[in-house]
């Protein structure tokens, strides 16, 4: 991505995800320029490990076609675990060690969301289906009344159909702890 294309994104995306994309992006141009162990830099390598392994166990594949809404979901589990990882590290002061980002992944995938949809019965009966796990949540459990919310919010943005990644990153950034 070209520098033009990169300040392209800054009205398009939250300012806190722009900044976490710069440094990633500065990371990725100059791997050796920053070996910093700070809360500032993510331990990726580990985070991204324990994921593949945790998604692999729930036989979703780790890296799916790009525009699948499988793929847009798997982004949204690893923007959240990065989000969330970022915000532990800036509470604690230092990165994560290797096993704090496994212990890390394992509780995103222990957490569950509440008041989802899901579906039950005969003819597929629309129910409240009490907690389901975030990590195979998909778009259309999101509750009514959030998913209208959602919807509204990036309608605002000028985003008319937002995807299933979009929909799942803004429930669970919403909806965190």
């Amino acid at each position: 991505m070209t520098d033009v294309e990169f300040a392209g994104l800054a009205s398009k995306i939250a300012k806190s995800d722009l900044n976490h994309l710069a440094a990633v992006r500065a990371k990725a141009i100059n791997p050796t320029a920053s070996a910093s162990s700070g809360p500032a830099d993510l331990n990726s390598v580990a985070l991204k490990s324990a994921l593949d392994d945790r998604l692999r166990m729930l036989a979703m594949d780790p890296s799916p076609k790009d525009t699948t809404p499988e793929a847009q979901r798997v982004g949204a589990i690893r923007h959240e675990i990065d989000r969330l990882a970022l915000e532990k590290q800036r509470e604690s002061g230092k990165k994560m060690t290797d096993a704090e980002a496994k212990a890390h992944v394992d509780e995103f995938f222990a957490s569950t969301a509440t008041g989802v949809t899901g579906r039950s019965g005969f003819l597929w009966l629309t129910q409240d289906s009490g907690p389901v796990p975030k990590a195979t949540m998909t778009s259309d459990q999101i509750p009514a009344d959030h998913a209208q919310a959602i919807r509204a919010a990036y309608a605002k943005r000028g985003v008319t159909d937002p995807t299933e990644g979009q929909m799942l990153e803004w429930y669970f950034r919403a909806n965190a702890g």
